[in-house]
């Protein structure tokens, strides 16, 4: 941007579940190197977790155990954004009229259980054992909902055992503000109009006045508006069709991790050998 001496470092957003950590809640050691120790980029983490659930993963891998982490965070879909040293920088949440839409259309929804957030809270509606597996996974600190505690929400996230009861809950809800975007084929998440990840992630680079490179990797559709930024997008190798049709590349990440080949094509780029 006008005005500034040296371009910005290159942005590197990082979708968490299914992209940087697998299955079983692992990090790549070969990422857990690169989170620790490269400094040529800026590491920028998007996912719909809360600020808990990241600490404890990193954690986990021995990383930033002892301080804050470095990275500037997109969390809970876009809802919460932090920069460096998880210093808050904005925080969107439903408005109360939607809020208390919304919590109606939730417990006249039979079938369908509930993980629903508030500002690094989590909250458990239903909970069957799909759930709190899903709780575990994502290393939440989640107890019993109270639809009647007058609290902020920034997101819900819905789950049931059969598609399509997930797909009617959609459709009831389909008259209000929200964003809905599927993070796991069984997973409707859904924010406040305006809130998700693409969002969250322009609020950082208006933030720092980012006129550098944006390299983005993801693999869910509530990833596809961090693309939208992107000027080299990447996808998992197990992602979605869908997904993987949309990223300027597709790495198989099981033998060298996520971050490896990202930053040696990054590198190549600026090289001028893409």
């Amino acid at each position: 941007m006008t005005g500034k001496q040296n371009p910005s470092p290159t942005v590197v957003c990082l979708d968490f579940d299914g992209t940087l950590v697998d299955a079983g809640g692992r990090i790549h050691p070969a990422d857990v190197e690169a989170l620790a120790n490269e400094r040529s980029v800026t590491f920028v983490p998007a996912t719909g977790r809360p600020l808990h659930s990241v600490r404890r993963a990193f954690e986990r891998h021995g990383l930033f155990a002892d301080r804050p982490i470095p990275f500037p965070l997109v969390l809970e879909n876009g809802a919460a954004v932090y920069g460096r040293n998880e210093v808050l920088l904005a925080q969107r949440s439903f408005e109360p009229d939607l809020r208390n839409a919304l919590i109606r259309a939730v417990l006249a929804s039979e079938g369908t259980s509930f993980l629903i957030y508030g500002p690094d809270e989590v909250g458990l509606l239903r909970p069957d054992e799909k759930l709190r597996a899903m709780a575990r996974r994502f290393d939440l600190d989640a107890g019993p909902f109270d639809p009647g505690a007058d609290k902020p929400l920034t997101k819900v996230a819905a789950t049931a055992g059969y598609l399509e009861t997930l797909r009617a809950f959609e459709a009831e809800t389909a008259g209000l503000p929200l964003e809905r975007t599927y993070s796991l084929p069984d997973v409707l998440e859904l924010t406040p109009i305006g809130v998700h990840k693409g969002e969250g992630l322009a609020t950082l680079l208006r933030e720092a006045e980012h006129d550098g490179e944006i390299a983005v990797a993801g693999d869910g559709e509530n990833d596809l508006t961090l693309f939208d930024l992107a000027t080299r997008s990447f996808a998992p190798h197990d992602s979605p069709p869908a997904i993987r049709a949309r990223a300027d590349r597709v790495l198989d990440v099981r033998k060298e991790g996520l971050l490896a080949p990202v930053l040696r094509e990054l590198r190549a780029r600026r090289a001028g050998n893409p």
